[in-house]
């Protein structure tokens, strides 16, 4: 029975033991797990140290080159807009030339073919002046009277041109004023002015002042005294051979225009012009 009880015992104990073996291979692991060992130490400073380097690059690196690319990107829009500008300069440089050019073979044109020789072409308007007023049936009361008009000088600065008070009277090609003042029906001063126009010379009408006159001396056409009107069959009223008739003032302030001297270049004229 002793020996029963000696085996129970020893049973137990062992069981015990083996509890107690268990209990501190637990306690044993649980203190492990608190404690960090060398490898994990070095990994984690590796790996702090990988963190430092990363935020380091990004705000050394990163930051500065993103500033420039912006900077950079800004200076190539306004660098862009600059060459536009630019290319539009150029271009409107170009068509100022070729408008230029065109504007100058336009005069060199016109200057050949309907502009007269300066002193041939005053001879000719006075003869065509005199006989307009006699094919008209006109009297010429006043003038004609010449005013001449000199071509613009290229090389004369504005300024001067404007203090000699005769800047009006300059052009770009020489020329001559005419100031004439005549008389007659008005129907008469209309085909006046109408040849004037259609005159193979460059004329240009800048003012006519027309103003009523009297004419007792000019005949008057027989009335017909049953119609009413005139030249009729019938004869006027006895003692009506002359009447007062109406009769118009016209005073024309014209300029013609003639061709340059061949020393003076149609551009040298146009860069003269405001």
């Amino acid at each position: 029975m002793s020996a029963a009880q000696g085996g129970g015992t020893n049973q137990k104990s062992t069981q015990r033991e083996k509890m107690r073996v268990r209990i501190e291979r637990l306690r044993r692991s649980r203190q492990r797990s608190h404690i960090l060992g060398i490898p994990e130490i070095v990994g984690l400073a590796a790996s702090a140290l990988l963190l430092l380097a990363v935020v380091f690059a990004y705000l050394y690196f990163l930051m500065p080159a993103r500033t420039r690319l912006d900077s950079a990107l800004v200076e190539r829009d306004r660098l862009q807009r600059l060459i536009m500008s630019s290319t539009e300069g150029v271009k409107h440089s170009n068509d100022t030339q070729a408008t230029l050019s065109d504007i100058t073979r336009s005069l060199e044109d016109f200057e050949t073919n309907h502009l007269a020789q300066r002193t041939a072409g005053r001879v000719e308007l006075l003869d065509r002046l005199n006989q307009l007023i006699k094919s008209n049936g006109l009297r010429n009361t006043s003038g004609p009277t010449y005013t001449p008009l000199e071509a613009i000088d290229p090389n004369a600065p504005k300024s001067s041109q404007n203090r000699t008070g005769a800047a009006k009277l300059q052009s770009v090609y020489p020329g001559i004023g005419v100031t004439v003042t005549v008389e007659g029906q008005y129907a008469n001063l209309r085909r006046f002015l109408r040849d004037i126009e259609a005159s193979n010379q460059f004329i240009v009408i800048n003012g006519v002042e027309l103003e009523s006159i009297t004419d007792t001396n000019a005949p008057v056409a027989p009335v017909n005294t049953m119609t009413g009107e005139e030249g009729g069959a019938t004869s006027a009223a006895p003692g009506a051979t002359q009447a007062a008739r109406s009769s118009v003032s016209l005073r024309v302030n014209m300029a013609a225009y003639f061709k340059r001297e061949a020393g003076q270049a149609v551009g040298d004229a146009d860069t003269a012009t405001p």
